[in-house]
């Protein structure tokens, strides 16, 4: 079976198939995948930082055919007309790498292929030094949310969570790479779910919710046949397990659970549930909150959920929310001293049902203008995702 490859750019050479980076200093992004067709892509590549590649063996061809697609790139940092202080538009893509590798993980499972256990760790490696720079930016990636992108999008959102929670409680850089590494791989085992099932658009019969359930079992079996670590495959295997015993698949309860078992609950039902799905539209942040708060009574870690809030705040950036002008606004930068007064841009009108010029207002130096309650932008019929990247990105 064809294994994938993570090669440095030394040893690229022309003939090879490029998959994917997965580590560099620059802004390239890769368009298509495709052949390295002439020795001047690959001094492209190294001109703009690009240090390690993921190769296809199987596809590669001497260096005397020319057939077959060519590897497009694009300049990421082009599309960038307003950069923010607090990088957002860097966050995105990141992001977007993610959601790609995502996309190999999902194509290389289907297709019985082995994957490398290090794509995902050095990918993660990114994400917690980028996060430790910026604790803040990739949590507003996460919420600029792409429609019918769920699947793709919710590992990488709770590995975001989980980085920003262990950073948060300090924990050693060791424990915040493997916590967020199982964040990453957490639904690896509903790949092998069949599809009618799995996107269901109406509710799923108990027997359905059976084949579902097992998804746990098979994300374990997967794990352990790419050779990752014991304690990575713990914590994804207890994702769904809570205190009290009612979840699955082994009904662990009290310590059974240990404590990156807790934490990857909670961020799994975050983000699950402030999540549009096919048969029911996503809760706000505060909502959320709210859930993890009555499932701490009995479910939930409650130590945890509390650093979890206090991670998160009141006003997450990339949280949406309607103003007593009736305009809706992202959060863009949140206010340490007055934590219900953030920084926000404005972008349409609920009243008269357009889009307006993106402005930046700080709502603490604005005693005229305050937040009404949080809001989703399924719940106006727009699609934030779009909006953001033509008006604000």
């Amino acid at each position: 079976m064809t294994q994938f490859q993570t090669i440095d750019i030394d040893d690229l050479q022309v003939g090879m198939y490029v998959i994917e980076f997965v580590r560099q200093d620059g802004d390239l992004a890769i368009k298509n995948s495709g052949f390295i067709h002439s020795a001047a892509t690959i001094e492209l590549l190294n001109k703009n930082g690009v240090k390690r590649i993921i190769i296809d063996p199987s596809r590669s061809k001497s260096k005397t055919e020319k057939e077959g697609t060519t590897l497009e790139t694009v300049n990421a940092s082009a599309k960038v007309t307003k950069p923010s202080g607090n990088d957002v538009s860097k966050a995105l893509r990141l992001h977007s790498r993610g959601v790609s590798l995502q996309k190999l993980i999902h194509e290389s499972i289907k297709k019985n292929r082995p994957f490398s256990a290090t794509y995902a760790a050095e990918f993660t490696d990114l994400v917690v030094d980028f996060i430790e720079s910026n604790p803040t930016a990739m949590g507003c990636a996460t919420r600029i949310r792409k429609k019918d992108s769920y699947l793709l999008e919710h590992s990488l959102n709770v590995s975001v969570h989980l980085i920003q929670l262990a950073q948060h409680m300090k924990l050693s850089a060791s424990d915040v790479q493997d916590v967020g590494l199982a964040g990453f791989l957490i639904d690896v085992g509903k790949i092998r779910i069949p599809d009618e099932i799995l996107f269901k658009p109406g509710k799923v019969t108990k027997k359905e919710m059976e084949v579902i359930k097992g998804h746990v079992k098979l994300g374990e079996e997967y794990l352990q046949q790419q050779g990752y670590p014991e304690k990575i495959i713990k914590i994804v295997g207890q994702h769904h397990e809570r205190l009290d015993g009612s979840g699955y698949p082994k009904k662990l309860s009290g310590d059974e659970i240990c404590q990156f078992g807790r934490m990857i609950a909670i961020a799994d039902v975050y983000d699950a549930v402030t999540a549009d799905r096919p048969y029911r539209a996503g809760m706000t942040h505060q909502q959320a909150l709210k859930i993890l708060l009555s499932e701490s009574q009995t479910r939930l870690d409650t130590t945890l959920v509390q650093h979890f809030i206090k991670c998160n705040g009141i006003f997450p950036e990339g949280t949406l929310v309607e103003l007593s002008n009736g305009h809706v606004a992202m959060v863009f930068k949140e206010n340490k001293d007055a934590p219900l007064r953030p920084v926000v841009k404005p972008f349409y009108s609920i009243k008269s049902k357009h889009y307006l010029a993106v402005k930046e207002i700080d709502l603490a130096k604005s005693e005229s203008i305050k937040i009404v309650r949080q809001v989703k932008d399924s719940q106006l019929s727009i699609d934030f995702h779009k909006v953001f990247h033509e008006k604000m990105a």
